[in-house]
């Protein structure tokens, strides 16, 4: 059932300290050329000096863009005008623009120092889901196509609180759009295709990872944003960077602009690659679709059905709507017929959806059972995080006699989603006498077979009951935690010995994070350490699925301490997608200790989004030479910092890094 995304309260914005305020305007002085037509002046000027005159052809402005690299730089730039700006800065302001558009592009009176509150994009439900409305408008409002002659494009994405020294819980993303990158004229027809196959069907996963014309190339892939794993929830974003740089050492990877669908919608909008009323039915079409989830967790089928079909006559290619319809007739409705070939309909369009190769294979379980839980297993594998296919997976996967099968994938599900993977469980019974138990604290069966009044054998009563004290002298020192001191925690831990309990050490992650004694905090390290198969789960998923960020950054520590580095690469991901200063900060000592080039390379990426303290973190990394792993970091920094065009990093940056290698 959907959930309600609540957004977050905003709280009052701290002062910036002169370093900050001095930081902003000198970025905004840089990146005047694509802030667009200046805000109307709201006062007269004061007649305390005559005006400057307008620079004529023999008083030319100073050139924007010298920060670009020097094979941008080289590139004809489009003249400036008598009014000392360029002809795409003399561009018509939102307000003449198309008015699907001017909801989403700022007005002329608006500049980048203004800051539009999420209370304000509330009122706008129709343009953004619940989950963005807390960062969506600065990277909106910024959102600008700027032309440049013949010869180049540019996307500049920015935001003015790139750095967020002074305000850490102040616009997120703002680091991740702040670098500008040269696209190519001979790739912007290309991208526009692209571009425009994406926000037709952000699920395709046939688009190319790369377009390229000649030497000239650019990545580009479609994803979704971290949060919501189910397709029917799943924000899509689309990456648009410059290609991967291969080094002996290490891959680098910089970090991709990533566009909404809203912000993609924009864009084409304002090049006249979308119509007004196809983006109007477009969006009707999703709200449709997310009303009928809502309709069907309230009981209302009908009424869930009624709002597919009308999103289907709007837009009759939209596959999450068909396949959606398609599970209300397998499910609600008992009509496997029109839902297999409304199933058969979407695999038409795109044969790899997984939803809908889930969907039919249920209903071919009865048919042809080996064949069902084969289908399902490969479409599981497209999509492996995706709670929905790990559940329909199962349940193909027990209907076709794949006891053993369905309990690995329940148990996944129940890894990202407790409530959930404890009702999948429950179709499958305990562990039988002598079988070792996934989880000594998952009693689930046993507690309900001992409640249910139904006589047992001496022998299972014997073992559940067991099994239930077992987990509850666990549960109880939990329970009690709170109430006891440190001393009588750390007492506690160090009787438990080794404890082979994935649920009993996730939940010691959230008490580590916030215990303040150092003795209870190594106790409980000492656990992960004596468990290290249970352990590592607990830390894996914490880093992923974990809806405490501070849980998330216990698991990230608890995994450098111990050195785990089969975990580096999940880390590293998270990292990626880490925005608030202070969780980007909580990052380095991990990835300090855990060293080497793929650390390097995730450092510099966030370096060249102007992340603060990415430098330092790189300069004490390569000051752990001649350690091995420092050393691969040192030359893999090098053959990227010698690949030209690969970086777009500030002057003294560059410097301070070459004069570290």
């Amino acid at each position: 059932a959907p959930t309600e995304r609540t957004p977050p309260p905003v709280r009052p914005r701290p002062a910036a300290s002169e370093a900050t305020k001095a930081r902003r305007k000198r970025r905004l002085d840089e990146f005047a050329w694509a802030l667009g037509p200046e805000p109307a002046a709201t006062e007269p000027p004061a007649p305390v000096a005559p005006a400057e005159p307008e620079p004529g052809p023999e008083s030319q402005p100073e050139d924007p863009l010298d920060w670009l690299t020097e094979a941008d730089a080289s590139i004809p730039l489009d003249p400036p005008t008598p009014s000392g700006r360029s002809r795409a800065q003399s561009a018509p302001a939102a307000s003449a623009l198309p008015p699907a558009l001017e909801a989403i592009l700022p007005s002329s009176d608006t500049t980048s120092s203004d800051v539009i509150a999420p209370e304000v994009l509330a009122d706008a439900p129709e343009l953004l889901t619940p989950s963005r409305r807390s960062f969506a408008a600065p990277s909106q409002r910024s959102a600008r196509l700027q032309r440049q002659g013949d010869e180049l494009q540019l996307l500049s994405w920015m935001d003015e609180c790139a750095d967020g020294e002074d305000e850490p819980d102040f616009a997120p993303g703002g680091a991740r759009r702040r670098a500008t990158f040269s696209i190519p004229e001979a790739l912007l027809e290309p991208l526009h295709t692209y571009a425009l196959r994406w926000y037709r069907n952000p699920d395709r996963r046939d688009l190319p990872g790369e377009l390229r014309a000649g030497e000239e190339a650019i990545s580009v892939r479609g994803g979704y944003a971290p949060g919501d794993r189910s397709w029917r929830y799943r924000q899509p974003v689309l990456c648009i960077g410059r290609p991967e740089v291969p080094t002996l050492e290490a891959v680098y990877r910089p970090e991709p602009q990533q566009l909404s669908l809203e912000e993609v919608e924009a864009w084409l909008l304002s090049e006249g690659r979308l119509e007004e009323e196809e983006v109007t039915r477009r969006r009707r079409t999703r709200a449709l679709r997310e009303r009928s989830y809502t309709l069907r967790a309230e009981g209302d089928p009908e009424a869930a059905a009624a709002c597919l079909q009308e999103a289907l006559e709007l837009v009759p290619d939209d596959l999450a709507s068909r396949t959606a319809l398609a599970h209300l007739y397998r499910k609600e409705f008992a009509d496997p017929e029109t839902a297999f070939a409304l199933y058969g309909e979407v695999l038409e369009q795109q044969p790899d959806f997984v939803p809908a190769l889930l969907g039919r294979a249920m209903l071919l379980v009865e048919r042809d059972r080996h064949r069902a839980a084969e289908e399902a297993v490969q479409a599981l594998a497209l999509s492996p995080d995706d709670p929905d296919a790990l559940e329909l997976a199962g349940l193909v996967s027990l209907r076709a006699g794949r006891r053993a099968r369905a309990r690995a994938l329940f148990l996944q599900l129940f890894r990202q989603d407790r409530a959930r993977g404890e009702q999948a469980l429950l179709l499958l019974e305990a562990e039988r006498d002598g079988e070792p138990k996934w989880d000594p604290m998952l009693v689930i069966w046993e507690r309900r077979a001992l409640a249910s009044g139904q006589p047992l054998d001496s022998v299972s009563e014997a073992l559940y009951e067991e099994r239930v004290r077992a987990a509850g002298r666990l549960e109880q020192i939990l329970e009690d935690w709170d109430g006891i001191d440190a001393r009588e925690r750390a007492d506690r831990l160090r009787c438990l010995g080794p404890v082979p309990s994935y649920l009993f050490l996730s939940a010691l992650l959230e008490r580590h994070a916030r215990e303040s004694d150092p003795e209870v905090r190594e106790r409980i390290e000492q656990l992960f350490l004596d468990e290290p198969t249970h352990g590592a789960m607990a830390i894996e998923d914490a880093i992923a699925f974990a809806a405490s960020e501070d849980a998330r950054l216990a698991a990230v520590h608890i995994a450098a301490l111990l050195r785990w580095r089969d975990l580096l690469p999940q880390i590293l991901r998270t990292f990626g997608e880490a925005q608030l200063p202070r969780e980007v900060d909580a990052y380095f000592g991990p990835l300090l200790r855990f060293s080497g080039p793929e650390v390097a390379m995730a450092l510099l990426a966030k370096l060249e989004r102007g992340v603060e303290g990415c430098l330092d973190a790189l300069l004490e990394l390569l000051a752990q030479r001649p350690a091995p792993a420092a050393e691969q970091a040192a030359r893999a920094l090098r053959a990227v910092l010698d690949t030209p065009g690969a970086l777009q990093l500030e002057p003294d940056d560059r410097a301070a890094l070459e004069a570290a290698l």
